[in-house]
């Protein structure tokens, strides 16, 4: 199975990541996948494997 192309959302504050991935899922949930992660090094680490 295909898997959507990702919207990556980067984000220190998790509450605030939370309120913008459920709007994002709302209007492109079906032809994107929304990621989040925190931002800095973290967010490198899980983009590179």
């Amino acid at each position: 199975m295909r898997r959507n192309p990702p919207i990556v959302l980067l984000d220190s504050d998790p509450a605030r990541r939370r309120v913008l991935a459920d709007k994002l899922e709302g209007w492109y949930g079906k032809d994107f996948q929304v990621l989040q992660l925190p931002a800095g090094q973290e967010a490198v680490g899980a983009l590179t494997g």
